[in-house]
């Protein structure tokens, strides 16, 4: 029994990563660079919304819309909308900005359900 105790606490000791530890480990994973040369720093001064946005809209409007005053301030409306949704969707990232092996990226992370490990996307700078 008491192995059974000892085992469970190991698990539920293990099961919840860090938003900090998982963003390395994510950045080490998609730029093959070891874990222990990454460096990562939490910005809370930036929402998950500003660097992972909406991934189907461009940052920018086509080039027939910026000629046409109505239809870029449509635009930029419609872009607003997104991005207060967008705010309320990533209220539960934290942003990282994680560095290494020559390369830099922001990653938004958040935990899926409590206990679990970190799931983090990589967004782009703001």
């Amino acid at each position: 029994m008491r192995h059974f105790v000892f085992a469970a606490l190991l698990f539920s000791l293990g099961a919840c990563q860090g938003l900090e530890s998982g963003a390395k480990e994510k950045f080490a994973d998609t730029y093959t660079c070891p874990v222990d040369r990454v460096t990562a720093r939490e910005r809370s001064d930036l929402k998950g919304s500003q660097i992972l946005g909406t991934p189907s809209t461009p940052r920018e409007p086509p080039d027939e819309v910026k000629k046409d005053p109505g239809r870029l301030a449509k635009w930029n409306a419609d872009r607003e909308k997104e991005r207060n949704s967008s705010d309320s969707f990533y209220d539960t990232y934290a942003v990282y900005e994680v560095s290494g092996c020559s390369h830099s990226a922001f990653l938004g992370c958040y935990h899926p359900s409590k206990g679990t490990k970190a799931s983090c996307r990589e967004g782009h700078a703001p």
